[in-house]
């Protein structure tokens, strides 16, 4: 009966553990397909974009491998506020990669090359007017 108590604790904590281990706070969030124009929150009143889903969630995510209009916005905030010089061609590829981990290391960011929340609300934003200065913004799910 002990033996069976036994392999049975292993096996849950195996369960556990896997769940815990593939579970990340980037995959509780959807993936940034398309974009929303907001208001800075740095005081400045400014717009920027910032990459959303099709619904206009700034809640979202992307990571190397995606292609759409997200990645594309992420590029040209990297080119325009961090001075990167990325081909804005909406792929997430290693150069895209490569440039938001420099971002994310610069604000002592877990430098995964991920986007998500955290770095959402550390990284300034290209303004909607061009010629204008990039913007913070914080929104919901980060800090």
């Amino acid at each position: 009966m002990q033996t069976l108590k036994r392999m049975a604790l292993v096996v849950a904590l195996a369960v556990l553990g896997t769940t815990l281990v593939d579970a990340s706070p980037a995959m509780a969030f959807p993936l940034c397909t398309s974009w929303k124009q907001v208001t800075a929150t740095d005081g400045t009143g400014q717009q920027v974009f910032v990459p959303a889903t099709a619904g206009g969630d700034v809640s979202c995510t992307m990571y190397r491998g995606l292609s759409n209009q997200a990645v594309g916005i992420l590029q040209k905030t990297l080119n325009y506020c961090y001075g990167k010089s990325l081909v804005v061609d909406n792929d997430f590829g290693p150069a895209t990669e490569a440039a938001l981990m420099d971002v994310q290391r610069l604000y002592g960011l877990d430098d995964d090359g991920w986007y998500g929340v955290f770095t959402r609300d550390k990284i300034s934003h290209h303004p909607i007017t061009k010629g204008e200065l990039c913007g913070k913004y914080n929104g919901p799910g980060g800090s």
